[in-house]
């Protein structure tokens, strides 16, 4: 076991190193969530109504997202140790098997770990106040951390089985944007449903959120006003 342990932080160090060489795919971790984020909160934050502050409601979807990201070249770098000699190599050496898939793992875990504090960070800055106690903090790191161990051996799975590094990258794809879609969707449901339209329907249903809800008959009649009051072409 402690030969084992000893061989997957060695690959630790190697894939560390790959990563320190290729400064994009952790710059890519990095950013797309925190500009998912951003883009969310400012530019589509306004015309949700989901019953609460909307980066509080956003925020746990791109968490989501950001370890999708975190472990998304993990395949690439499977595929790629697989197709250019480097396991045969290994296969002559005194080294563990499982420490080479490993210490990918535990690079990828990281990685996404760094990735994670960043979007929260930003998300604390832009409004993000969750009232969770530190052993609920404690909890959601646990879940985190077994998602992301799980995604990445699942990333493992389809470096393994493609055929090449560029086969590899579009294999773990649909992984990343299925995440938000859910929160995205029933956001949507919330959104007006025809309250974005004219002013006066706008005005109209503002006034009625207030009042109880902007229903269906609300809309039609709103909008309806504001086609009676249009000039005549």
């Amino acid at each position: 076991m402690s030969h084992v342990l000893s061989d997957s932080l060695t690959m630790l160090r190697r894939n560390a190193r790959h990563t320190r060489r290729n400064p994009a795919v952790l710059f890519v971790a990095l950013t797309f969530p925190v500009i998912t984020l951003l883009m969310f909160v400012y530019v589509f934050g306004g015309a949700f109504a989901v019953g609460t502050e909307y980066v509080d409601y956003v925020t746990p979807g791109i968490l989501l997202m950001a370890v999708t990201y975190g472990v998304g070249q993990l395949s690439v770098s499977v595929s790629h140790d697989m197709n250019n000699g480097i396991i045969n190599r290994f296969r002559t050496m005194a080294v563990s098997r499982a420490s080479v898939l490993t210490g990918h793992v535990l690079d990828a875990m990281i990685r996404t770990i760094l990735c994670l504090a960043v979007v929260v960070g930003v998300a604390l800055v832009v409004g993000f106040r969750p009232d969770a106690t530190p052993a609920g903090w404690l909890l959601v790191l646990a879940v985190f951390a077994l998602l992301t161990l799980a995604v990445s051996w699942l990333s493992v799975a389809f470096g393994l089985i493609a055929k090449t590094p560029d086969a590899a990258s579009f294999s773990s794809f649909p992984l990343t944007p299925a995440v938000p879609v859910e929160r995205v969707r029933a956001a949507g449901d919330d959104a007006g449903g025809g309250c974005a339209g004219s002013p006066t329907t706008s005005r109209s249903c503002r006034s009625s959120r207030r009042s109880g809800g902007c229903s269906p008959a609300r809309r039609s009649a709103a909008a309806g006003s504001a086609f009676n009051r249009a000039p005549n072409q």
